[in-house]
């Protein structure tokens, strides 16, 4: 496949009462082939919003990030989506990492290495937020999680 017929997105899409925010996760078909090596799934994250008028409309569209199949969060009050993505190399290495990205420019606010390697690939796994604020994600070598140092 090639172009506009390379999209996927299960169960990943993030809803406000005007927005949809959808990733894309084509190409994620087998944790030991499509996210190791230094591979990666095809990059997007895509802001659609709801107009007055009541028709959809394209906000913003980043096609920096490869978010392989985690179940994206999204906090209101600050304006964050939270995801775990994992870019393409460099060479046969396999970051992941947790990122945030700014619900109105699309622009990743910023990221954090959880890991190297398949023991961080999430397989599908959703996110989650604690009491604490810790953000974590279920990994096949068991859990990571990160908060704010405050």
């Amino acid at each position: 496949m090639t172009g506009a017929f390379k999209g996927s997105n299960e169960s990943s899409l993030v809803c406000t009462d005007t927005s949809i925010i959808v990733e894309i996760n084509y190409g994620y078909r087998d944790m030991h082939v499509d996210a190791t090596g230094g591979r990666t799934t095809t990059p997007g994250l895509t802001c659609i919003d709801l107009g007055k008028d009541g028709t959809w409309h394209k906000v913003w569209t980043n096609t920096q990030i490869s978010i392989p199949s985690l179940v994206t969060r999204m906090s209101l009050p600050n304006g964050l989506i939270s995801t775990y993505t994992k870019p393409a190399g460099p060479g046969t290495t396999d970051p992941w990492y947790f990122a945030a990205v700014d619900y109105r420019t699309g622009q990743v606010a910023w990221k954090q290495l959880a890991g190297t390697g398949l023991l961080y690939d999430h397989n599908c796994a959703g996110s989650y937020v604690g009491a604490n604020g810790a953000l974590s994600v279920g990994v096949n070598g068991g859990i990571v999680a990160m908060m704010d140092a405050s």
